[in-house]
């Protein structure tokens, strides 16, 4: 009988041990990790949290204009669809284009 090495030994253990360490480190993290919400465009509104950064459209007298930058939108404004019928509308150009539409 051949003596193996105690590094030889040891090795597997260590691979395992290593294993572990990296899966419960993963896990761990994934605990206190943020929830993610799916929302219906057409019928959910949703009320903003701290620290939302975007492009949006502003009216700029004649029709909707994305803004060339982000912009800071304030913790409780609230956001969602609004449906044709209620948006006041002149002409096609009165509304932001569909996101389905934009390419």
């Amino acid at each position: 009988m051949s003596k193996e090495s105690p590094l030889k030994l040891k090795m597997p253990l260590l691979c395992l041990l290593t294993c572990v360490v990296v899966l419960l480190t993963g896990c761990a993290s994934t605990i206190e990790s943020k929830k993610v919400v799916f929302l219906d465009p057409q019928t959910t509104i949703i009320r903003m949290g701290p620290n939302v950064r975007g492009k949006v459209y502003f009216w700029n007298g004649k029709e909707w204009e994305l803004s060339h930058t982000d912009v800071n939108i304030p913790e409780g404004w609230y956001g969602g669809n609004v449906p044709d019928e209620v948006m006041p509308q002149k002409n096609l150009s009165d509304k932001a284009p569909n996101p389905k539409n934009v390419r």
